[in-house]
């Protein structure tokens, strides 16, 4: 399925996590960003290193220390460091067919680089990230929220005025896929605009590191956090996505 034309997307994000549980494997991590270069630079041959490489490894656990773009300043990018693998991209280059296939082909060349020991298993995070401007000072959030995005939240301990001015909200749920999580916070775009910053996050359970497991989980949970996404937003506001903009 492709994006809607008008769609509210900032960025996407598929991680695959591992991990890391002795010096031996931590060892072997120092040769895997030079490893996973030469196995994708045909695609992502602008490279960059994000940690010095005088800071000791074990420092950066889980942490990206390795960056691969198709361009300078471009998308979709990969990221790598000990612990952790990730393929991102923004509303602009995005489209779910091509997205799918390139964290296919990314993982497929992964897993040929780096060997895993018979009894490790991985953990995969499908994270969306949507922005709706919202203007905190002339406007009531929660009535916005109520209005938007389908869920309801008031209070009845304090009296004002003035409307509230921050928001931070979590939900966590357990599904058959795994772990679903959606924050719902402040925060501006990079256009600087003000408004509300919602992210779906789905963590898999651990699996082996197998790509048709991968393969088979990526898709599911696309399919869910599609339909999330259309069952949170539905009414004018999901509408308002498929209008073109004058």
């Amino acid at each position: 399925m492709s994006k809607l034309p008008n769609a509210p997307l900032v960025e996407v994000i598929f991680e695959l996590r591992w991990k890391v549980t002795d010096k031996e494997e931590l060892t072997k991590c120092q040769y895997l960003h030079g490893d996973l270069y030469a196995s994708i630079k045909d695609i992502y041959n602008f490279r960059e290193a994000l940690v010095a490489p005088e800071v000791p490894m074990e420092l950066y656990l889980n942490i990206p220390a390795h960056r691969f773009r198709v361009a300078q300043n471009n998308y979709p990018l990969v990221q790598v460091g000990p612990g952790l693998l990730t393929l991102n991209t923004i509303d602009s280059k995005y489209n779910w067919e091509e997205f799918e296939e390139q964290i296919i082909n990314v993982s497929k060349r992964f897993l040929e680089v780096y060997q895993f020991k018979s009894n490790q298993e991985i953990s995969l995070i499908l994270q969306y990230f949507d922005f709706f401007e919202f203007n905190f000072e002339s406007s009531n959030v929660f009535e916005f929220l109520s209005d938007n995005l389908n869920f309801s939240v008031k209070q009845n301990f304090y009296k004002s005025k003035s409307n509230p001015n921050n928001l931070n909200l979590g939900f966590h749920y357990n599904t058959e896929l795994g772990s679903l999580s959606i924050s719902v916070i402040r925060g501006k775009n990079i256009a600087k605009s003000d408004g509300i910053i919602t992210q779906t996050n789905i963590t898999s359970k651990p699996i082996n590191p197998d790509l048709n497991l991968i393969t088979e989980w990526l898709r599911k949970s696309h399919e869910f956090c599609s339909q999330l996404f259309k069952d949170m937003t539905r009414g004018k506001l999901y509408d308002s996505f498929n209008s073109i903009k004058k």
